[in-house]
């Protein structure tokens, strides 16, 4: 099981220093990158796993018997919380916590779920600064606002055609204000990313391929299927985390998205239920 393999070698490398990068360890913070050049490559994929597993354990009728479900969620939850990713984190918690509002089973978990969610949001929000003047104490959040706001400068002088595959990076630079910030590969917006990739036409592909996700997903809640919440949180998952990164544009993020896909695909064409 590849979430499981990459919990091992992220293990083995938290407690040695091999594939040890400066770069993504400060003091007093240490992010785990596996077998990867950098923690996001690691989180990505395997935050939509890590939700797949959660909602394979919660929906399965016999609990103790599919145990490794619940083990497989705690690794790729362990594996989001050691590459310290914000996007990974949120959009875990944001599919579980959709699922609690709105799965009828699961009601009366989430009230005090939701309760402590609430509380958690009041005690945060006072301490987040949207710093408009960008500087080396900037959050990770002033940081993609302003690199959001330099595209769509770009994208409006680009509108129709984007900057052409790998074209960002150079296309950025007359739109770029903040001399020590890097020029990222991609904007970090699954929106933003295929428009510039891909340009208008290939954003509207994008997009119809969500719509088609969406009627899939519907079609197997219509079919009463156990995976329909699973397979929901998956995506879910995988599409917030994507509003502030790149789930896409890497072989093996793009080999996980067309699995993904052909996955809900062949469980929306079978009409029974599935035992998990």
């Amino acid at each position: 099981m590849l979430l499981a393999w990459l919990f091992t070698v992220a293990m083995y490398q938290n407690f040695t220093t091999w594939n040890y990068i400066d770069a993504y360890n400060f003091p007093n913070v240490k992010r785990l990158t596996g077998p990867f050049a950098y923690p996001n490559a690691l989180s990505l994929l395997t935050a939509p796993l890590t939700a797949l597993f959660a909602g394979l354990w919660i929906y399965t009728k016999d609990k103790l018997f599919n145990w490794h479900y619940l083990i497989l969620f705690v690794f790729g939850l362990v594996l989001a919380i050691m590459t310290v990713s914000q996007g990974a984190i949120l959009a875990i918690i944001f599919s579980l916590f959709l699922a609690l509002i709105l799965a009828k089973k699961l009601r009366k978990i989430a009230i005090p779920v939701i309760i402590l969610g609430l509380i958690s949001i009041l005690l945060v929000l006072p301490k987040i600064d949207i710093n408009p003047e960008l500087n080396l104490q900037s959050s990770s959040l002033d940081i993609r606002l302003n690199q959001w706001q330099e595209t769509s400068a770009l994208l409006a002088d680009n509108f129709l055609l984007g900057t052409g595959l790998n074209g960002y990076q150079n296309a950025l630079e007359a739109y770029h204000h903040t001399e020590w910030l890097e020029i990222y590969l991609y904007p970090h917006n699954i929106f933003l990313n295929f428009w510039t990739e891909m340009g208008l036409l290939g954003l509207l592909v994008f997009i119809g391929l969500i719509i088609y996700v969406i009627l899939l997903l519907k079609d197997i809640f219509k079919a009463n299927n156990n995976l329909a919440w699973p397979l929901s949180m998956m995506w879910l998952t995988w599409f917030v985390h994507g509003l502030v990164d790149v789930p896409y544009f890497k072989n093996d993020l793009s080999v996980l998205f067309f699995t993904m896909l052909v996955f809900t695909l062949v469980v929306s064409k079978y009409k029974k239920d599935v035992k998990i």
